[in-house]
C-alpha cells in the first residue's frame, strides 16, 4: 500500500471507552426545586405550587434522561418515581393498621394508618430520587480526541417577580 492510499483512508470513528459519565446533579436539582415547591405549595396552601411540584417531581428528571437519549429509560424512571411512593405508601398503612389497636365505633375520625402511610410514601419518594440519581442518571461516555471535549456549563441565576401584592422568588437554570 502506498502512503497516498493510507492518506486517503477515511478514519476510524471513536471508540467507545468502557468509562460512565454521571448526570444525576440534574436529576438532583430538579427534585430539590420540586420538593422546594411542593412544600412551599402546601405550607402556603396554594394548591397549584404542590401541584406544580408533583408534576416536576414525576417528570422533569425523566425528561432529563431523555434529554441524554435515553427516552425507555425516561419512561421507566416515571414509572418507579409514581410506583415506589405509592407501594410504600401502602405498605405504610397495612403495617401501621396490623400494629395498632382499632379506632372502634366511638363516631370519630380513625386516622389510624396515616402516619404508616406518611413514612412510606415519603420512604418510597426519597428511594426513588437516590435510586434516580446514582444508579439511572448514567450514560457509557465514548472516547473522544482531546480537541472535541465539550465544558458542560450549569447557569443558575436568581428571579424575583413583584407584584402589587405579593413578591415570588426563585431559581432559574439552564444546563
Amino acid at each position: 500500500m502506498t502512503t497516498d492510499a493510507i492518506e486517503s483512508a477515511p478514519a476510524a470513528p471513536p471508540t467507545e471507552s468502557a468509562s460512565e459519565q454521571w448526570y444525576g446533579w440534574q436529576t438532583l436539582v430538579l427534585d430539590s426545586v420540586a420538593a422546594g415547591a411542593f412544600a412551599a405549595g402546601v405550607g402556603k396552601h396554594i394548591d397549584a405550587l404542590s401541584a406544580t411540584g408533583m408534576i416536576l417531581y414525576a417528570a422533569g428528571p425523566p425528561v432529563v434522561h431523555g434529554l441524554h437519549g435515553h427516552w425507555g429509560l425516561a419512561l421507566g424512571d416515571v414509572a418507579l418515581r409514581v410506583a415506589a411512593p405509592v407501594l410504600l405508601a401502602l405498605i405504610g398503612v397495612a403495617i401501621e393498621e396490623a400494629s395498632t389497636p382499632d379506632c372502634g365505633d366511638t363516631g370519630d375520625i380513625c386516622l389510624r394508618g396515616l402516619g404508616g402511610g406518611l413514612a412510606g410514601g415519603a420512604i418510597g419518594y426519597a428511594a426513588a430520587v437516590a435510586i434516580d440519581a446514582a444508579v439511572l442518571a448514567r450514560e457509557r461516555a465514548a472516547s473522544v480526541p482531546p480537541r472535541e471535549i465539550h465544558q458542560a456549563t450549569l447557569l443558575l441565576m436568581p428571579v424575583v417577580n413583584a407584584g402589587k401584592t405579593a413578591v415570588t422568588a426563585g431559581i432559574a437554570g439552564r444546563f
